[in-house]
């Protein structure tokens, strides 16, 4: 894909003023890790598109990248793993680079952000969690914890990762519940994150990622156990590559893979 470097970006004017806390947040997020990480600066090269533009081809050999890089893994060739798996975990992964920065700009620096899907751009030839690019957010405080769940569902699962959801269902087979299952892990997965590097705001990550998982679209798609475990209701059929375990949330953990089969179909 060819390579080039964005022009400097006219910031709308809503955004003029809070950019700049905006951006301190995402810097303050991006301390967390991979997956939280946000780059706000426009030069930054590459070959760059917005996630708002994502389609069946763009994803399609994104699941073909995948494929090749599992079946590397496996030591078997791409047909020995099943196109709707490679897509499942590939959903996953963006999910989580999704969902990442603002949970973590919530958690670390107690503010929403406005994102725009025009405005938030990725890589998607990049192997590993995809470079993601802002090019402009907005910012405002959150008052209370409640504040943070309704900004995290309406803002950034809504806007950002039920187009996302619609595309993935779109080229492959793979029920909702198992889609939004993958989002609803990937949520629990980032506050596990921030409570192992912020052992202070453990009690933040997982209160937040527990509202999220008590409304649409994640309600009743996991669970959070008592030692703060999580256990999802659906399995993202990673274990049916060859070689592979199940995953730590599996439900799979709980029951047979026969009566799993039986019961999803």
């Amino acid at each position: 894909m060819e390579l080039r470097v964005l022009p400097p970006v006219q910031h709308p004017v809503q955004h003029q003023e809070t950019w700049p806390e905006a951006r301190r947040a995402l810097r303050a997020a991006s301390e967390l890790g991979g997956f939280f990480a946000l780059d706000t600066d426009p030069a930054t090269p590459g070959a760059w598109e917005p996630v708002g533009a994502l389609d069946p081809a763009t994803l399609h050999r994104r699941i073909r990248d995948g494929r090749d890089l599992l079946a590397g893994l496996a030591a078997v060739p791409p047909s020995g793993i099943e196109e709707r798996v490679v897509a499942s975990v590939v959903m996953q992964g963006l999910a989580a680079r999704l969902i990442g920065p603002p949970l973590g700009a919530a958690v670390l620096a107690g503010v929403g952000l406005e994102l725009s899907p025009d405005q938030v751009l990725w890589q998607p030839e990049a192997p590993g969690p995809v470079p993601m690019l802002v090019l402009d957010a907005g910012c405002w405080p959150l008052a209370v914890p409640g504040e943070a769940i309704d900004a995290l569902r309406t803002r950034v699962l809504e806007r950002l990762v039920r187009p996302l959801v619609d595309v993935v269902r779109s080229v492959a087979r793979l029920a909702p519940a198992l889609v939004w299952g993958n989002v609803a892990s990937a949520v629990a997965g980032l506050a596990h994150t921030v409570a192992a590097e912020r052992r202070a705001h453990a009690a933040a990550a997982h209160q937040l990622a527990r509202g999220l998982l008590d409304e649409p679209p994640l309600a009743g798609l996991g669970r959070f156990e008592r030692d703060r475990a999580f256990r999802r209701r659906t399995c993202c059929l990673y274990y049916r590559v060859p070689g592979a375990e199940v995953c730590g949330d599996c439900p799979l953990r709980d029951r047979g893979r026969d009566a799993y089969r039986r019961r999803t179909g």
